[in-house]
């Protein structure tokens, strides 16, 4: 397989920089036994298609994070695991019988897990969408696009919160200025000025992970004029258990309150309507989909 990838390289019509080739190294290793044997620390590594197919995913991570630096990233590139009993699932079982090899696809609580027992305890999830689109195309013509990739765990984890807040646009992981030390979060977009008092704008999916015990309060929003006379569902779970499902019109503002047994909590909040102004010919060019308000740990 060595040889095969070398070969490739070099008949590649379009390294990186005109003249000059590929700087890569090939090697074999089994990563889930232990980290490469070499002092080189590096910024990024990238996994693609491929825990999917370990016995030990966990043990393959811990040793990919020995070779990171302190603020290095792993990139994960995973598909979705299918629902039990479905032809989706009926093939991989088939394709394990046929070839004995591993496709074990995981769901995104199972991927959550794997990160935090792996020592990843900062990520974001991604969705992957190819193609060129006018600026002026409804956002409708990729909510289908959008759909498709949900539960696919095409994610960006870390060590460190700074190295996932350096790489995401606007710091979307940070602690609330108005509620600092009580709660952290990730998928949000700097605070706002409203008539009801700040917000913030929340992409599809945002993450709240509490510091402190106590009654977390939340304000849902959903209002854009693009968005008039359209309604949204948010699913919210907390630690991975669902808790509530809201349904936002126009305008409507919804009041959640969630009780914290402590550090560490874990709230996820996702909304399968998502638009871009942009699209609308404003000048912002931001994912949006619902307001979130947070309120104090009381």
């Amino acid at each position: 397989m060595i040889e095969i990838a070398e070969e490739r390289l070099k008949g590649d019509a379009f390294p990186p920089f005109e003249g000059k080739p590929f700087l890569a190294r090939f090697l074999a290793h089994n990563i889930e036994l232990h980290p490469l044997d070499t002092a080189e620390r590096f910024d990024v590594a990238i996994i693609r298609s491929t825990l999917h197919h370990l016995f030990n995913p966990i043990a393959a991570l811990r040793n990919i994070g020995e070779c990171l630096k302190p603020e290095g990233i792993v990139v994960i590139i995973e598909g979705a695991a299918p629902a039990p009993g479905s032809k989706a699932d009926e093939e991989m079982r088939s394709i394990m019988k046929e070839y004995n090899t591993l496709e074990r696809a995981y769901t995104r609580r199972q991927m959550s897990d794997i990160l935090a027992l792996a020592g990843f305890p900062y990520y974001s999830f991604y969705s992957s969408i190819n193609g060129f689109f006018e600026e002026t195309m409804s956002s409708s013509a990729i909510e289908p696009m959008l759909a498709h990739e949900k539960g696919k765990n095409n994610l960006v984890a870390s060590r460190q919160q700074g190295s996932i807040e350096r790489i995401q646009r606007n710091e979307r992981t940070k602690a609330d200025s108005s509620i600092t030390s009580m709660v952290v979060f990730s998928g949000l977009y700097d605070e706002e000025k409203g008539d009801a008092g700040p917000f913030r704008w929340s992409m599809p999916l945002c993450t709240l992970y509490t510091l402190q015990r106590g009654t977390l309060s939340i304000v849902l929003s959903s209002f854009y004029p693009v968005m008039a006379s359209k309604s949204q569902t948010i699913s919210i779970k907390v630690n991975h258990e669902s808790h509530s499902i809201i349904t936002l019109s126009d305008s409507s503002r919804h009041k959640v309150q969630i009780s914290s047994k402590g550090k560490g909590d874990l709230i996820e909040l996702y909304s399968e309507s998502v638009f871009i102004p942009r699209f609308y010919g404003m000048n912002d060019s931001r994912l949006l989909s619902f307001m979130l308000e947070i309120q104090r740990i009381e």
